[in-house]
């Protein structure tokens, strides 16, 4: 929020904050809506484009000023932790891992351990505010 809003926004009753919330957040639905639609006419644009690539046997092209091209995308999945774990201490690849912890692990541990957290780990925590329209009364 821009510091001339809030100013702008202090005699504003608590209700009237709520409401403008709402509205809001019902614009921001709106364009997430439409949004939606405009990435569903991209994929179908996009598949129409690899389609074409595929066809003419090319992994790029020049068309409308712009240059289309392909790009591998690789991900990696674990299927079976237990395996993965036992691989890697066996063949002391630690370079298959990544370096992060589990929130939930780290809460649960810091709640058993009088707050303690394990060494190396640090917990942040925000407090988010919820706005939710009450229920039309019948």
């Amino acid at each position: 929020m821009t510091p001339e809003l809030a100013q702008s926004a202090d005699h504003l009753t608590p209700g009237q904050l709520t409401v403008a919330y709402l509205k809001v957040r019902g614009n921001r639905e709106e364009l997430r809506a439409q949004l939606k639609l405009i990435d569903a006419k991209l994929d179908i644009i996009e598949e129409l484009l690899l389609r074409k690539l595929d066809a003419l046997e090319l992994d790029s092209f020049n068309a409308g000023g712009s240059v289309v091209y392909t790009a591998d995308l690789i991900t990696a999945r674990v299927i079976d932790r237990e395996m993965v774990f036992d691989f890697i201490r066996d063949s002391g690849l630690l370079e298959l891992l990544e370096a992060r912890v589990s929130k939930e692990a780290v809460q649960l541990y810091a709640e058993n351990n009088g707050g303690a957290l394990p060494p190396g780990v640090e917990l942040h925590k925000m407090v988010r505010l919820n706005v939710r329209k009450a229920p039309k009364k019948r």
